[in-house]
């Protein structure tokens, strides 16, 4: 999995878990963007292993899901 792939599974997590605290047609659903942590190395790639150890992604995978996330392409 490339970087891309890896954070646009970051961001549908995190987007699924943040917008459910808005109720139906609540107005902050228009143009909701959601907060996607992620720490990055020194030359500008995500830190998978760290990221996926932030409080933020602890339950959001199963250990399935996290060892995909880990591949690198």
């Amino acid at each position: 999995m490339n970087d891309e792939c890896f954070f646009n599974e970051l961001y549908i997590a995190c987007y699924k878990a943040q917008i459910d605290g808005y109720g139906f047609g609540h107005r902050y659903r228009i143009g909701f963007q959601p907060i996607v942590p992620a720490k990055t190395n020194a030359d500008g790639t995500y830190n998978r292993q760290g990221t996926l150890e932030m409080y933020t992604y602890g339950s959001m995978f199963t250990d399935e899901q996290k060892a995909k996330l880990l591949e690198q392409p």
